[in-house]
């Protein structure tokens, strides 16, 4: 894949990174369960930091390209958010078992996505596309993306024992 096709899907990342941070930071304020609330906080927390370090580094995406980037998986993932998102603007208050159910259906989208975008990053790293920092700066994103899909998991199952 070439640098360019690659900054292009990087710079995309950052509205699926933006859509996740801002969902699970109100979804975190819904939650009563103190340590779900706090790992879905922490979560969006990151993803924003996500978000802010590529923008940093290959500047604002492209809202024409970015359907075609990211494929259907990734552009209808994108959809969703914001489309809950909007039933959320709209008055809606989950139950934690619907919270649960939606976190699901995200992070296993969000997980191919992501699994695809960060697997060619990982192969541009590794051909040394980009310099040892960036390189190292991607890698520590995958790893994290990595994490969040745990944290995540757990926080469904949490919230379907309630």
């Amino acid at each position: 894949m070439e640098e360019h096709h690659i900054v292009d899907a990087l710079r995309c990342v950052i509205l699926l990174e933006e859509a996740v941070a801002n969902l699970y930071d109100r979804l975190a304020r819904l939650v009563e369960i103190v340590e779900c609330s706090a790992a879905l906080a922490f979560v969006a927390r990151e993803s924003s930091n996500h978000a802010t370090l590529l923008k940093s580094l290959y500047g604002e995406p492209s809202s024409e390209k970015c359907p075609q980037v990211l494929g259907t998986a990734g552009a209808t993932t994108l959809s969703r958010i914001r489309e809950v998102a909007a039933k959320l603007d709209a008055g809606w208050t989950p139950s934690h078992r619907q919270v649960a159910e939606l976190l699901e259906e995200l992070n296993d989208v969000e997980r191919l996505v992501g699994e695809e975008v960060y697997t060619q990053i990982a192969a541009a790293v590794l051909s040394t596309r980009f310099s040892r920092l960036q390189g190292e700066l991607l890698m520590s994103i995958a790893e994290e993306e990595k994490r969040h899909y745990e944290i995540v998991r757990i926080v469904a199952e949490e919230l379907k024992k309630q």
